[in-house]
């Protein structure tokens, strides 16, 4: 079957600026003997071939860049529970829920799992995200209080938070100040559950500087963007994961950019608006 070579190269591209170092396809070689798994692989497929080398060399010559954005800074970050997810499928559920609706939010996502909140790395957020997470230990918990008393805010997704131990075992009510939460329904889209987040992020001051917009000034749904200072310019990661082109318009701070190149390309463009065709991996300096 077909697959397209924007298919490899937005896999190859994407998977670096979401930190992936190094990649290796699975088989690099020929054979025309229908019984062998390799048969109909990659170098069956010249376009993809030439994809993976130009999403290589592109790699090499812009390592600086994704680099910057592979450490691109977030306030938010996912509870990772391990023991939710163990107790129940709730749990994952919601995890991946948030991780899809914040991907197309303007940040990259990050994670937090127990052990990190025990090893007091919560004072790198403003935000956590707990998704249906019923089930805790008790340490993680005084952890979470801990960063809501000092500043810190919870976005919980679902009901019954904190309700049982890693043993099952009920758990009293745990205060938390009132001011620290703010609460999603599990059943909320996946689009919707990101509108909400992208609301409560203005709400807190904490929304992404560059922002993408359709040229009717809505977010678009399924167009994951990042973004990071580099001097006096701004590195902008954005692709389109819908099926149809997206034409969008980009800001700094609500103003247009004076100047914007894909370094990718070379392409230069004389206005803040660009057409994201399908898969299309950009990455901007402006």
């Amino acid at each position: 079957r077909l697959i397209p070579d924007v298919h490899t190269d937005c896999a190859l591209w994407m998977g670096a600026i979401h930190g992936q170092g190094a990649a290796t396809i699975w088989v690099w070689e020929r054979t025309y003997n229908k019984e062998s798994d390799f048969e109909g692989s990659i170098l069956h497929r010249p376009e993809n071939v030439i994809a993976v080398g130009r999403a290589g060399l592109d790699l090499m010559r812009l390592a600086p860049e994704v680099n910057k954005l592979q450490q691109t800074k977030t306030p938010i970050a996912i509870l990772y529970s391990t023991t939710a997810q163990i107790w129940s499928q709730r749990a994952h559920t919601a995890m991946c829920k948030a991780h899809e609706a914040l991907t197309f939010a303007g940040y990259p996502i990050r994670f937090i799992s127990e052990l990190q909140i025990c090893e007091g790395k919560l004072s790198k957020y403003k935000v956590v995200v707990l998704p249906s997470v019923r089930h805790i230990p008790d340490n993680v918990v005084s952890a979470l209080q801990k960063f809501a008393a000092n500043g810190g805010k919870l976005w919980i997704i679902g009901d019954e938070e904190f309700g049982k131990d890693e043993h099952g075992q009920p758990r009293a009510k745990v205060s938390l100040p009132a001011n620290s939460i703010a609460r999603f329904s599990e059943d909320t889209a996946q689009s919707d559950l990101r509108d909400q987040f992208m609301a409560e992020m203005k709400r807190l001051d904490i929304a992404p500087s560059v922002q993408i917009k359709t040229t009717d000034n809505k977010d678009p749904w399924a167009v994951e963007y990042r973004s990071v200072k580099s001097g006096n310019q701004t590195l902008v990661s954005a692709v389109n994961y819908w099926g149809t082109p997206k034409k969008v318009k980009i800001t700094i701070s609500g103003k247009s950019p004076k100047q914007m190149t894909d370094l990718r390309t070379g392409k230069h463009y004389t206005s803040n608006t660009i057409t994201l065709q399908p898969l299309q991996s950009v990455l901007l300096k402006m």
